[in-house]
């Protein structure tokens, strides 16, 4: 793990512990058996077929020490106005995604910063639009080495923006400050000067490329209420939108809107409807398997619970992925405590897969935390 201070000052890692439960196969029990004693005694683990009094249960729990470290603060002296934080050592390039565009359009501004340091602490350079530009929030994407030390890689800020009038407007220079560790002072990278030409549109802005998630807040949806050909329309989805949340509240929505809803989503997407189709138990291998006492549940319990999420976050299963899971479940505003259960419950089935638990309650755990899994994603992914 690659730590980076944010204050400066002695900071104290707290210990690190791990709880290890051990089981072991009693020496009288042992002795009893007749062939290749550690075969047996695998394959007694594997199917849970030894006796209760043949097994001892230990738990050690290990530990380290707690950790102090030093942080020594960043010099006051020379400290750039551009400075935001960023430490070690970096190249940084900008430019338009295209020269020309209309006064219907949105631009992008594209800055990639590129080194290797607190990469990940890095913040958004400023950027001063010229009088007939309108910038908006910047978003973040990073393409990093976590195996190099220090971690190193790009970053790539982009700048949607908009025109008023058009005409060739200049985009300034602009500053990037870091500090560099190896020489120990603070040095400032900058940019050229962006030229930009703007010509006239039709008068008809390109909604697609306005639409964004950086706009200031409502800005997009009143330049859509500003054109009158849709403001009805518009405010008549609002209103629905509205009633139905307000009923579904209340708990009392009425069959004959529900219906309506659920078929105009269906004959939307038809395809996508008929991929991804949840059983009516999600978990039935995995339970026969737990009721015959079988070693292969825990293989079950992995396929259908793979199976499941697959549907339910409508992710093929051959493309399904820890990371994949995440940002699906983070896209549909999974709950955070949701989210680590769901995490824990993956690594404690793919654990038991290739090391089966000694006992039946514990596999009767799995699969109520399965079922509990299930259950919660249920009730936040509609």
């Amino acid at each position: 793990v690659q730590l980076y201070p944010l204050q400066s000052g002695v900071l104290s890692l707290e210990p690190i512990e791990v709880k290890n439960t051990i089981n072991f196969l009693k020496a009288e029990y042992a002795g009893k058996r007749n062939g290749d004693i550690f075969y047996d005694m695998l394959r007694n683990f594997a199917d849970e077929t030894a006796p209760g009094n043949a097994t001892d249960q230990q738990t050690v729990t290990l530990s380290c020490p707690p950790l102090n470290i030093t942080v020594k603060p960043l010099p006051d002296a020379n400290k750039p106005a551009s400075f935001k934080g960023a430490v070690g050592n970096y190249t940084i390039n900008a430019g338009v995604e295209k020269n020309t565009i209309t006064t219907d359009d949105a631009g992008s501004l594209k800055i990639i910063i590129e080194g290797a340091g607190n990469i990940q602490l890095v913040n958004a350079p400023g950027v001063t639009w010229p009088k007939g530009l309108e910038g908006f929030e910047s978003k973040s994407t990073e393409h990093l080495d976590n195996f190099s030390v220090p971690i190193k890689g790009e970053k790539i800020f982009t700048y949607p923006f908009t025109a008023d009038h058009a005409g060739n407007y200049t985009i300034p220079a602009i500053d990037f400050s870091y500090f560099d560790v190896k020489t120990q002072s603070y040095k400032t990278l900058t940019t050229k000067p962006l030229e930009l030409n703007v010509e006239k549109g039709n008068g008809h802005p390109n909604i697609a490329n306005l639409h964004s998630e950086n706009k200031k807040n409502t800005t997009s949806f009143i330049d859509l209420l500003a054109n009158n050909q849709l403001s009805l329309l518009a405010a008549a989805v609002v209103v629905a939108v509205f009633i139905i949340l307000l009923r579904k509240k209340k708990g009392s929505v009425t069959p004959t809107i529900v219906n309506k809803v659920s078929n105009k989503t269906y004959q939307q997407d038809p395809v996508e409807e008929a991929a991804f189709n949840i059983p009516i138990n999600p978990l039935a291998e995995a339970e026969a398997k737990l009721s015959e006492g079988n070693a292969g549940f825990y293989k079950a319990l992995n396929i259908c619970l793979q199976n499941y999420l697959s549907n339910k976050l409508k992710v093929p299963v051959e493309e399904l992925s820890r990371k994949k899971i995440n940002e699906r479940m983070d896209r549909c505003n999974v709950g955070v405590g949701t989210t680590l259960l769901v995490n824990s419950l993956l690594a404690d089935i793919e654990l038991n897969v290739y090391a089966p638990a000694s006992t039946a309650t514990q596999m009767h755990k799995m699969y109520e935390k399965a079922n509990e899994v299930i259950s919660l994603l249920d009730k936040q992914i509609c």
